[in-house]
């Protein structure tokens, strides 16, 4: 529900972006290779969630949540 009021108010795909640090920066201890790879992330993310490559959510996944009429 709140990504589909997202997707009407003009907030989708494009927007989904983590902090700077999240993806530049490196840990000083631990996991040296801790950078966040969002171009790689992302599109796993989307196919989690049920969306499609745009970050909006399918026909499928709206009928799952009972949200087809919106």
């Amino acid at each position: 529900m709140e990504r589909l009021f997202n997707l009407r108010e003009g907030i989708g795909g494009s927007q989904d972006k983590l902090p700077w640090r999240f993806t530049h920066e490196q840990l000083l201890q631990g996991n040296k290779r801790s950078v966040v790879p969002m171009d790689k992330m992302l599109p796993k993310y989307y196919r989690l969630r049920g969306w499609d490559r745009s970050g909006v959510p399918t026909g499928k996944t709206l009928r799952r949540l009972g949200l087809d009429g919106l």
